[in-house]
Parts: C-alpha cells; structure tokens; sequence
C-alpha cells in the first residue's frame, strides 16, 4: 500500500462559512498573553483560555483547532480556540550508517493513522499520527530513520523508515498520538526528491509504505 498526501500548513474546513474551522500545529508563546507561533513565524492571538484544565507552557508544541473570520496570510490574526492537544511528542530525526543499525533503535509495530488526521510534511517537522497499544505513554521512543548505505542522489524519493520502541510499556488499551520529527537533518537529501517514502511495520499488515510530498 502507499499513500501520498499533500497537506501543508493549516487544514480548513466549513469552506462556505464566513468564520471557518483549522487545524494547525503551533508553539505557544507566553510573551504577550494567550498566543500561539507557527512555523512560518505567524502569531495567533486567542485572547481568553476557555478550554477546561489547559494550562499553556511556553514552547511547548501542540495541535489546535480553531476559528477565524480573518484571513490568515496576515502576520497576525484573531482567533477563537477550541481544541488543544497536548500530546504532542517529539520524535528523532536520525542518519544511520547501515541498515543493521536501525533494529538496535527499537523493532515495536506501530501504525499510522492515514485519516482523518493525515500525516504531512510542514517547514520543520514531518508529522504522523501513530496508533500503538500501551498504558505510559513516556515509555514509548519514536525515530525516523535513513539508511545511509542506501541513499541515492538519482532516487525520486528519500527512503525513510519509522522505528519504534515501546519500552516495554504493558499492552492495555490503544493510543493515538502526534509524533513530529524534525526535518533539519533530512533537509539536504531533500534536493532533486519529488516526496519521502516511510516504510512502516504495521501492527496487522505487515511492512507498509506512505509517501507524503515535500513542501515548496
């Protein structure tokens, strides 16, 4: 199976309605209020918190859906929070020398959701929604890993492969959670690649393959 999706910055939906609905990542920021800092280096003004127990931290980064009636090719830009997802993990980025290196990382099936969350290519992360089953969710490591023996300057895609290590976590209820690995070391096999191909080795499938599209 393989995948490709193209989805970058914030996901609109109710396209008709004159305040529509977007999901986003973002860095919260304390400098000012209730603000909140994308990758581009827009700010988002959310003004009062209404959502019940959240309590923003200053860099943090999380998943958000909100709404405006403003357009958001503004540097700054009004919005109304709704929802906050403060699961967000930080996966590792890492160049391997060879393949026998990678299984040393971590040989755990894991899953990624393909909808209705799909995964993307942003200017700083590569961004999957994973499903595994566990109990502690800080036990679980996550990598996206390249094989350097591998790597072809000719080849249409940069071949990645998504490593998991559930640190032994007990197998009791399923868990959806972001994970976002930086780009920057990936950043220069980016050239003359039209996409990423991740190869995953999936809970009930087998080894299964996502090619998501790199951005402008």
């Amino acid at each position: 199976m393989a995948l490709t999706v193209v989805l970058a910055g914030c996901n609109r939906n109710e396209p008709e309605k004159a305040e529509a609905y977007y999901s986003c990542f973002a860095r919260t920021s304390l400098a000012s209020g209730l603000d909140y800092v994308l990758e581009n280096g827009q700010i988002f003004h959310a003004g009062k918190n209404n959502i019940d127990r959240y309590i923003p931290r200053e860099g943090r980064r999380i998943w958000m859906v909100f709404s405006t009636a403003e357009d958001l090719s503004q540097h700054e830009v009004n919005i109304r929070l709704f929802q906050v997802d403060t699961t967000v993990k930080t996966g590792e980025s890492l160049i391997v020398p060879s393949a026998e290196d990678i299984p040393a990382l971590g040989r755990d099936k894991i899953d990624v959701m393909l909808s209705p969350h799909e995964p993307y290519v942003s200017p700083e992360y590569i961004n999957l929604k994973v499903h595994y089953t566990g109990i502690n969710g800080y036990l679980h490591n996550f990598y996206l890993v390249q094989d350097a023996s591998k790597y072809s300057i000719l080849d249409e895609y940069l071949e990645l492969k998504l490593v998991h290590d559930d640190g032994g976590d007990e197998r009791f209820y399923d868990v959806d959670q972001w994970v976002c690995f930086p780009v920057a070391p990936f950043k220069d096999m980016f050239e003359g690649k039209s996409g990423i191909r991740i190869e995953i080795d999936t809970q009930k499938y087998g080894v299964q393959y996502i090619t998501l599209s790199l951005i402008d």
